[in-house]
């Protein structure tokens, strides 16, 4: 998995994720630092989302706070490869 080196996201409106179930988005895995591109599985009942992510991991609760979605007509935000050993 690669770093995100520049962001194409926004932080949307309540409304902007919550319809748009296989949104294309931005997450912050288990709430860390390192954001990482997904989709909007489906929101939970408490306003977190499911997050299916590229790489294959998903998470069922993710805060709104950790996901942002991708902009329209951006493109794919651009990453460098993961750094050695790491």
């Amino acid at each position: 998995i690669g770093h995100l080196h520049e962001t194409a996201v926004h932080t949307p409106s309540d409304a902007t994720l919550s319809t748009q179930v296989n949104r294309r988005v931005m997450a912050r895995f288990a709430g860390g630092d390192t954001w990482f591109q997904g989709r909007v599985a489906w929101e939970n009942d408490d306003r977190t989302f499911a997050i299916a992510y590229d790489d294959g991991d998903f998470e069922a609760s993710v805060k709104r706070s950790h996901v942002k979605s991708l902009l329209p007509g951006q493109g794919e935000p651009e990453f460098d490869p993961e750094p050695a050993g790491g």
